[in-house]
C-alpha cells in the first residue's frame, strides 16, 4: 500500500542545490545592480537597462552552465519550499554584506 501511494505521487522536477542556487542568485543580483547604474554626468539614476540586463542574465546562466528553463524550475521549487529559499537568501545577504565591506575598505 505504501509503495502504491509513493509511486502515484507526482515527482518534483529537479532543482539546483542550495549552494549553486546561492551562487546564481548572487550573480543575478549583481547583474541587476550593474544594469541599473546609468551615468548621467554627475547624476546617477537607477533605471534598469533591460537590454543590458538580458545580456547579463545570459552571461550568468552560461557561467553557471544552466539554462533559463533550469533556473526557472529551480526558482519555482524554492518558491514551494520557503524555508530553503530563506536559507539561500540569508546566506546571500551575508556574503553580499561581506563583499560590500571589502569594497568599502578598498575605496571602490
Amino acid at each position: 500500500m505504501v509503495f502504491f501511494i509513493t509511486a502515484c505521487k507526482e515527482a518534483e522536477p529537479p532543482h539546483m542545490p542550495r549552494e549553486k542556487m546561492l551562487a546564481v542568485l548572487e550573480d543575478i543580483h549583481m547583474a541587476e545592480v550593474y544594469s541599473s547604474i546609468i551615468d548621467a554626468g554627475e547624476e546617477r539614476t537607477t533605471n534598469k537597462n533591460i537590454d543590458s540586463l538580458v545580456k547579463y542574465y545570459n552571461i550568468v546562466l552560461d557561467a553557471h552552465n544552466i539554462t533559463l528553463e533550469e533556473f526557472n524550475q529551480s526558482t519555482e521549487w524554492y518558491a514551494r519550499h520557503p524555508a530553503e529559499l530563506d536559507s539561500v537568501y540569508v546566506n546571500m545577504l551575508t556574503q553580499l554584506n561581506e563583499l560590500d565591506g571589502i569594497l568599502s575598505n578598498t575605496g571602490k
